[in-house]
């Protein structure tokens, strides 16, 4: 694997997809975080807003393994990110005044799961069945985060134990938190009267990815 040096391997350049990838997600990332800036919340909006902003940090810390070549500890991270973006979704679409007081104390309220929970908020933001769409991937992500078979079948090569992720299971990784990412940020920019601007992230987002399936 090329020249060593005091025994250090160095690491395998990034490919030139791979890094489009990556860079598109930086673009996007940079975007999000431009439009949060000064967002006035309170009360379950609030809670909305805290629930994307630990998603936001996962898919800021994603890109940083990527680049570091953790592609492994990348994609454990898919599964939160997702997570914490649509119980963010969900909690100011559907929780009760009760829920959000529980949340407030610091204590979980039963949550329902996840196919529930994007039902939910599919049905409520108006998303007409693309919000649906995001379950296919839920088992592939609880695998990748708890080291099931996702993880496990692709640590080993030929003759070694090594991360063996290819670089289309990552672009497809990075595709669907991006589009997580954005189908979350657009009603939380909405309800927050950043009409205009939810517009212009869902073109934006566009006009990198297009829409992830």
């Amino acid at each position: 694997m090329g020249h060593r040096s005091n025994g250090i391997i160095p690491l395998p350049q990034l490919s030139k997809e791979l890094l489009e990838c990556i860079d598109k997600c930086e673009k996007l990332h940079a975007c999000i975080n431009n439009n949060l800036k000064g967002l006035m919340m309170n009360g379950r909006v609030a809670l909305f807003g805290g629930y994307f902003s630990i998603a936001h940090e996962h898919f800021a810390s994603m890109l940083n393994l990527l680049r570091m070549h953790y592609p492994a500890s990348a994609a454990a991270l898919a599964r939160p990110h997702f997570e914490a973006c649509f119980r963010g979704m969900w909690v100011n679409l559907k929780a009760t005044d009760s829920e959000v007081d529980k949340l407030f104390a610091w204590k979980a309220p039963d949550f329902p799961t996840m196919a529930v929970m994007l039902d939910d908020i599919d049905a409520g933001y108006g998303a007409e069945g693309a919000l649906k769409l995001f379950h296919i991937h839920w088992k592939t992500l609880c695998g990748l985060t708890h080291t099931g078979i996702e993880q496990l079948s692709r640590r080993f090569g030929d003759t070694a134990i090594l991360s063996t992720f290819t670089d289309e299971d990552l672009i497809k990784i990075m595709t669907l938190t991006a589009s997580a990412a954005t189908a979350a940020v657009v009603p939380l920019l909405g309800i927050s009267g950043k009409t205009q601007e939810a517009q212009d992230l869902q073109h934006f987002h566009s006009k990198l990815f297009g829409w992830a399936e």
